[in-house]
């Protein structure tokens, strides 16, 4: 086989890197202590053989307790993770784990949770007085985007960091990196220039560091393509790559306003609409051949092109199986599972939704929401006069702003331009028609045969796109359609 199936890093050479970042660590606060001790010792000197400290003996102390105050260890409290996927649910997922994790030479994960988020990982659930328990975690979209033999390498990758040790130098490289990073920060502002001798020598930690943190990526993905075979390897990366930043995107924009008002939504279906109208968008952008990446030094994972090199891929042979819901008792289920799972109570009632219904349910009442302050402002606006009143957009700025004036000239006029977005939507629902939102697509309204997309025509309609004679025959047809 070719590189994709080589093993993970051996002893020696995984206790090499732990040893050469603990003497980076060692040194770290060997060189802080030391430069505190030389800065202490101006005022003890001047002390001990001198008259007493001097105003430079005082500035020598002070920066001295300030860059100790620095160097103090920073405690966060963990936070716990959801709880487990119980082993009751989802038998066909389990039993994939467990079978995965016998094939990569690792002891069944004592935990398996299935989560909301495009992504997967490994960790150690620390216990007192005994081994802590290990957990794998894989996130519901890959089910959806990829074949059986995808998922396994998904797994596969996450359980070949238990097999390097990486689940437990990671979190404490991870510490170190913020250990540095804040210490810099509290220097930077001291006024004594005491980050200048840290700055070179976290700068070479980070670097080093970020290298371990790349090759232990290209090691884990050696297990995934042993277990899975380098094309299922190389497509879950693929796919990664190509889908998971757009699945956040969606998360954030479409889904967590569904749950903040107390609905349900479908999950996979609203993403598959999402993404068609991303993906449209991209086309349309997009022009030009594409620059290959190259990683920087301070990437924690090598860029996507570098990891199919590794896996002697150029690249990921498209799956004819379909995605591996089949894993899943019932797919609505797994869902409503992992929705739950980000709301702060998760025994919340929430009203199943549809996309289709999210324009009446959802979004007109935060639309009336949004204008209500502003009613009286926009009582005499129709949309006959709406060229004449984006021509005075700056007096309207004043008109519809609410609190102090904090935003710069361009900001107030986005927000003029979106307010009359969201006022004409609300006229034209007044008038009988619906208001469709389908996730990543542009708010418009339907009567009959006639579409409009009130934010996009307003925009247009200000950028003078669309002149004055244009807009009032467009009225004019909308008037008809409704009489």
């Amino acid at each position: 086989m070719m590189a994709g199936s080589s093993s993970a890093p051996s002893a020696p050479r995984v206790a090499l890197r732990a040893l050469v970042l603990l003497l980076l660590w060692v040194g770290f606060y060997l060189l802080g202590v030391g430069l505190a001790g030389a800065l202490l010792w101006v005022p003890w000197a001047q002390i001990n053989y001198g008259s007493g400290p001097d105003v430079g003996g005082v500035l020598a102390a002070t920066g001295a307790l300030w860059l100790l105050w620095g160097l103090r260890p920073r405690f966060r409290r963990q936070t716990n993770r959801e709880p487990p996927l119980p082993t009751g649910r989802h038998p066909k997922l389990h039993a994939l784990v467990a079978d995965v994790a016998r094939r990569a030479g690792h002891p069944v994960p004592h935990e398996l949770h299935l989560l909301p988020e495009a992504n997967a990982y490994a960790g150690q659930r620390s216990e007192l007085w005994r081994r802590g328990k290990s957990l794998v975690g894989i996130g519901l979209p890959y089910l959806a985007w990829l074949d059986r033999a995808g998922v396994e390498a998904i797994i596969a990758h996450e359980l070949g960091h238990h097999l390097s040790g990486d689940v437990r130098l990671g979190p404490w490289v991870h510490r170190t990196r913020n250990l540095m990073g804040h210490t810099l920060d509290h220097l930077e502002g001291s006024g004594f220039w005491l980050d200048l001798p840290f700055v070179g020598y976290a700068r070479a930690f980070l670097r080093y560091s970020m290298s371990v943190s790349r090759a232990q990526e290209v090691a884990a993905d050696a297990v995934s393509a042993r277990v899975a075979g380098s094309a299922a390897a190389a497509r879950a990366l693929v796919v990664s790559e190509a889908r998971s930043a757009v699945w956040h995107v969606y998360l954030r924009t479409e889904i967590e306003p569904m749950l903040e008002a107390g609905f349900l939504p479908q999950l996979l279906e609203g993403f598959r609409h999402f993404e068609a109208a991303i993906s449209e968008h991209r086309e349309r952008q997009q022009s030009g051949p594409k620059t290959p990446e190259k990683s920087s030094h301070y990437d924690t994972h090598p860029t996507l092109e570098e990891r199919l090199t590794a896996l002697g891929v150029s690249e990921a042979p498209p799956s004819n199986e379909p995605g591996a819901l089949e894993l899943l008792d019932v797919t609505s289920e797994a869902e409503e599972y992992v929705l739950r799972s980000m709301l702060v109570d998760g025994s919340r009632p929430l009203k199943p939704l549809t996309w289709e219904a999210a324009g009446r349910e959802l979004w007109l009442p935060r639309f009336l929401e949004r204008i209500r302050p502003y009613q009286n402002a926009l009582a005499k606006v129709t949309p006959e006069i709406m060229p004449a009143v984006l021509a005075q957009i700056d007096d309207w700025a004043e008109r519809l702003r609410s609190g102090l004036a904090l935003f710069s000239p361009e900001a107030k006029r986005r927000h003029v331009l979106a307010m009359f977005g969201t006022w004409y939507a609300v006229y034209l629902v007044n008038l009988g028609f619906e208001l469709e939102a389908l996730p990543g697509c542009a708010v418009r309204t339907k009567r009959g045969e006639i579409v409009v997309e009130p934010f996009a025509e307003i925009a247009t309609l200000s950028e003078g796109k669309l002149g004055s004679d244009e807009w009032r025959a467009r009225c004019t047809e909308i008037r008809a359609a409704v009489a």
